[in-house]
């Protein structure tokens, strides 16, 4: 315990919500709370409090607070969270600017609130969720991000994503080309957009879903692809399909023949196409979706 520090920690005088929750910790009342109670305490559940700022002294003590979740609340600005915490949910919220964040945080979740810009996060930081912002531009990732999630919001390139980059999910906004994804990368989510054409995929892609956009032709795929997401889209043949693939994914397409599947295939959804006849499906297929279709009984 610090020598500056008073001789109680003064829980009582906290934000009650906060002070409430803390508490809860412990069988005694808050004035009886210690320092030594206080560096006890690893995560603190603090969604859905309406609290909407966090003041100096809220979380003075708690030394060791490693997650915490402030979701659903009315910040409107990043503030006074303690420098040990690694996990930091700020969902659903009113802020406007990253800022201030703990020196050492590894997961950074700011979805759903008002920021326009990336910007102040540390290179630290290897999951990170801005979906539903107001960001128009991907910058400033630090090189530690190894999972993005950046949906919905009015980006129309993507660019600058870091080649440490595993997994980006960058859904439901105005991108009409697939490029500049880094070598390694993992699993790409590009749903619900205005993309045209598969396209400049590295090899280490694994999982790939492009649903709902406008694709008419499957092509260019990694050859070590193992699965493929691509309902609503407009296609209309099966065609250069990686032999990896274990999991397909085409329903509410134009599809009017089953051909052309890879051998390995455990999971095959073509529901709501124009598929008259079932045909050429391999042995190893587990899971099959065909709902919608008009097949002609035998």
């Amino acid at each position: 315990m610090s020598s500056e520090r008073a001789k109680s920690p003064n829980v009582c005088d906290r934000t009650p919500k906060i002070r409430d929750e803390i508490v809860s910790k412990f069988r005694k009342p808050c004035e009886e709370i210690t320092w030594e109670d206080l560096s006890t305490i690893k995560f603190l559940n603090l969604a859905c409090r309406d609290i909407e700022k966090i003041l100096p002294h809220d979380f003075e003590g708690l030394d060791n607070l490693k997650m915490l979740h402030l979701a659903t609340n009315k910040l409107t600005k990043i503030e006074n969270i303690p420098p040990s915490v690694d996990e930091l949910y700020l969902s659903c919220n009113q802020i406007q600017k990253i800022e201030n964040l703990p020196p050492k945080i590894e997961q950074l979740h700011l979805d759903t609130n008002k920021i326009s810009k990336i910007e102040n996060i540390p290179n630290t930081v290897t999951r990170l969720a801005l979906d539903t912002n107001k960001i128009s531009k991907i910058e400033n990732l630090p090189t530690s991000v190894q999972h993005l999630t950046i949906n919905e919001n009015p980006i129309q390139k993507m660019e600058n994503l870091p080649e440490t980059l595993m997994e980006l999910h960058i859904g439901k906004n105005s991108i009409k080309k697939i490029e500049n994804l880094p070598s390694k990368i993992s699993a790409l989510v590009l749903n619900h957009t205005l993309v045209s054409k598969i396209e400049n995929l590295p090899a280490s892609l694994t999982n790939i879903n492009l649903e709902n956009n406008k694709i008419k032709k499957i092509e260019n795929l990694p050859e070590k692809l193992g699965h493929l997401f691509m309902d609503g889209n407009q296609i209309s043949k099966l065609e250069n399909l990686p032999q990896t693939l274990k999991g397909l994914y085409l329903g509410n397409n134009q599809i009017e023949k089953i051909e052309n599947l890879p051998p390995q295939l455990t999971a095959l959804h073509l529901n709501q196409n124009k598929i008259s006849k079932i045909e050429n499906l391999p042995k190893t297929v587990k899971d099959l979706n065909l709902d919608g279709n008009k097949i002609k009984k035998k």
